[in-house]
C-alpha cells in the first residue's frame, strides 16, 4: 500500500474533538441575552455586530472529555489493526521478535504515518525471519 492508502484505510472516522466544539456562546445586552447558540454558529459573525456587548462563552468539558478519550480509544484501536495487519501480510503473526521490530519501525516512521512505519516494518522484517 502506498502513504494515502493507509490514511485512508486508518484513519478514524470520528473528528478530531475540539473545545470550541463543546463551547455555547451567550451574548448580553444591557442584561438581557440577545444571542445564544454554538461557538461554531457564533465565530462568522462576532466581529463588529456585538461591539460593545458582552460574550460569554461556556465549555462543556464533562463532554469534550468524554469526546476526547473515545477519539483516543478510537486511534488506539487503529493501530493495533495496522499492527496486527503488518504481521499478517509479513507471516510473523506468531514470530517471538514481531513487537521489537515493529517497535523499532514505529520509532522511526510514525511521525510521517502509517506508510513510513510500514516501510520501516518491511526493511526490518527480514531481520527476524528464519
Amino acid at each position: 500500500m502506498n502513504h494515502d492508502e493507509y490514511r485512508a484505510k486508518y484513519t478514524s472516522a470520528l473528528e478530531y474533538p475540539t473545545k470550541e466544539q463543546f463551547t455555547k456562546v451567550f451574548v448580553y445586552s444591557k442584561g438581557e441575552v440577545v444571542w445564544r447558540g454554538l461557538y461554531a454558529d457564533f465565530k462568522p459573525f462576532s466581529e463588529g455586530r456585538f461591539k460593545g456587548m458582552l460574550v460569554e462563552k461556556v465549555v462543556d468539558e464533562d463532554a469534550f472529555k468524554v469526546a476526547r478519550r473515545v477519539y483516543a480509544a478510537d486511534q488506539v484501536r487503529l493501530t493495533e489493526q495496522f499492527r496486527q495487519d503488518l504481521f499478517v501480510e509479513h507471516d510473523v503473526v506468531t514470530n517471538p521478535k514481531r513487537d521489537k521490530c515493529y517497535s523499532l519501525a514505529w520509532d522511526q516512521g510514525h511521525s510521517a504515518g502509517y506508510g513510513a512505519v510500514a516501510s520501516y516494518f518491511d526493511t526490518f522484517v527480514d531481520l527476524i525471519k528464519d
